[in-house]
């Protein structure tokens, strides 16, 4: 589960915005004109501070937060 406070930098929500809307790693590191060890490195702390090991158990955590719209 998330915890309920979590503090991300402009770049890291930047890049969380951008996976919750399906993009790649590789469309991520193009749009911000950063490496793609950076964007990486971004993700990994993201997971850290969402306490989640992947991409997919994010997107579901975040999305388990969000009420559903019909």
């Amino acid at each position: 589960q998330i915890p309920l406070k979590v503090r991300l930098t402009h770049q890291e929500t930047c890049i969380l915005n951008h996976i919750l809307t399906g993009q790649t790693i590789k469309q991520i590191t193009s749009l911000l004109s950063t490496s793609r060890r950076n964007t990486e490195k971004y993700i990994t702390r993201i997971l850290d501070k969402v306490n989640v090991k992947k991409i997919k158990e994010l997107k579901a955590e975040i999305e388990s937060l969000v009420p559903k719209i019909i």
